[in-house]
């Protein structure tokens, strides 16, 4: 054992600074221990290798070389000793500073190490929000449907000569944007087709090119918005030469029984009908009990006032980046393309923009942890089994293949962590409304039950065609003589 006090730094707030001490019997055991490390590789004349005695290493080499062998080892243990005795959680490696050092006296040393922040909590158990579950109607389910015709729409080219461009149309143009006198390439297409009212290109080209026949030409000016990715063209204005090389009318499937089988395992129209109202009513459901939530823990975290040590960001930092490398690594890309397809031009700037965000992050991190502290939340044994079956359902894997990694790898802390967490966002969300318990239960028993349906219908499918085949391949009765 160490003698350990400890005090908090007066002008940094997630600073603590302990006085350690190590008695003299302690330090004489670190002593045998250094020198038994020394002389295992010692020869000298008269002693066989690893038998020399500490006296006669002593007199000739004297006992600073055992002393600076036992401090690399007594202060970091002592250090560590101290630290889960006085249960501190240091966020960085200590400053150590020693006042005490000398063979054969006690060893005395300082350690300034900055520590995980103290969360006071602020009220968290009512904050007088209500949960608004939103209603699928008809006209909702309509609407969808009316997505899924658009997405199986076809294409038939306007024969009519004097057809103009118009809303809900297909233009298939090529067009050449100039900045200033300047054409640019990256504003450039020798065909592309348009779906005319649907935005899909610059604010104003749409626009400008309403009215045009087939073969005709118009010059169009827009200006590029100030978020465009080119910080070059951004905001400025542009002048394009548009073609109009073609036109072309969608042709929108039928909505019927045919329609729905071609779209999902629907046998009909109506069936389809109730698919989409279930699984708009889970997304809906399901981003209202997501968007209530976080609303929630927004509210909780904005109350509690935390300085977060720059040592816990620059680690979130660089495990992110680590992490993103891994991601990376197991697509085949490089880092540098990852990081592009993320909208980062350099790694600097990813680092800078995850630094920004680690902040935010780590505080509402350690207010849940805090919740979950006060509130006693566990996860048991059953939570952590199904979760394990829910994840390795979803990444097509045996369960016990998950669970051995659970027991063999940082995979099963991690994961009793988040479902902690998970826990704990879900507590405070039902403290402040104890609806949203039942309504997120409702949400899912439903997904349960349509995933057993499916199974179900797979099976008997499955069935059904095996059945099929054995009868295809059954040898024809042989015929009476």
């Amino acid at each position: 054992m160490v003698k350990a006090t400890v005090e908090r730094s007066e002008d940094r707030e997630n600073v603590r600074i302990l006085r350690i001490e190590v008695e003299p019997d302690k330090v004489e055991e670190y002593l045998d221990r250094a020198f038994a490390e020394i002389r295992k590789d010692l020869a000298i004349p008269g002693f066989r290798k690893g038998r020399v005695p500490r006296g006669i290493f002593e007199n000739r080499f004297g006992v600073e070389p055992i002393w600076e062998e036992a401090l690399e080892k007594m202060v970091p243990e002592s250090y560590g000793e101290a630290i889960e005795e006085l249960e501190l959680h240091p966020v960085a490696p200590p400053e150590v500073d020693l006042e005490e050092a000398e063979p054969g006296e006690a060893l005395v040393f300082t350690a300034t190490v900055e520590v995980l922040p103290e969360v006071e909590l602020g009220e968290y158990k009512d904050l007088g929000f209500e949960l608004d579950v939103p209603e699928i109607g008809s006209e909702d389910v309509e609407e969808a449907l009316g997505d899924l015709r658009e997405r199986r729409a076809t294409a038939e080219v306007v024969e009519d000569e004097d057809a103009e461009v118009g809303p809900g149309m297909l233009a298939v143009v090529g067009f050449q944007g100039y900045l200033g006198e300047e054409a640019r390439e990256e504003l450039a297409a020798e065909e592309e087709m348009l779906d005319i009212g649907s935005g899909q290109y610059l604010p104003g080209f749409e626009e400008g090119i309403l009215g045009a026949k087939a073969g005709e030409t118009r010059e169009v000016t827009v200006e590029i918005p100030a978020d465009a990715p080119s910080d070059e063209l951004a905001g400025e204005e542009v002048r394009f030469e548009v073609e109009i090389k073609e036109l072309k009318r969608k042709v929108l499937p039928d909505l019927d029984d045919e329609f729905a089988k071609e779209m999902s395992d629907a046998e009909s129209l109506d069936e389809l009908r109730e698919e989409v109202e279930e699984y708009l009513k889970d997304a809906r459901v399901s981003a209202a009990l997501q968007a209530f939530e976080q609303k929630v823990i927004d509210a909780v975290v904005e109350d509690v006032d935390i300085d977060i040590p720059e040592p816990m960001k620059q680690d979130l930092v660089e495990r992110r980046l680590e992490e993103m490398s891994r991601e990376a690594q197991s697509r085949g890309m490089e880092m540098e393309h990852y990081l592009a397809a993320r909208g980062f031009s350099s790694e600097d700037e990813a680092r800078e923009a995850l630094l920004e965000q680690a902040g935010p992050d780590l505080k509402e991190s350690l207010v849940l942890d805090a919740v979950a502290e006060a509130e006693e939340v566990e996860v048991t044994e059953e939570d952590f089994e199904r979760e394990l079956e829910n994840r390795a359902a979803s990444m097509g894997i045996d369960a016990g293949m998950l669970r051995q990694m659970a027991l063999t790898s940082e995979f099963g802390g991690r994961l009793r962590s988040d479902l902690r967490i998970q826990k704990t966002r879900r507590l405070l969300a039902n403290l402040t409304d104890p609806a949203f318990e039942g309504v997120m239960a409702e949400l899912e028993e439903n997904r349960e039950r349509r995933r057993k349906e499916a199974e179900e219908k797979a099976r008997l499918a499955q069935e059904e065609a095996e059945a099929e085949a054995g009868e295809e391949v059954s040898e024809p009765e042989g015929e009476e003589e």
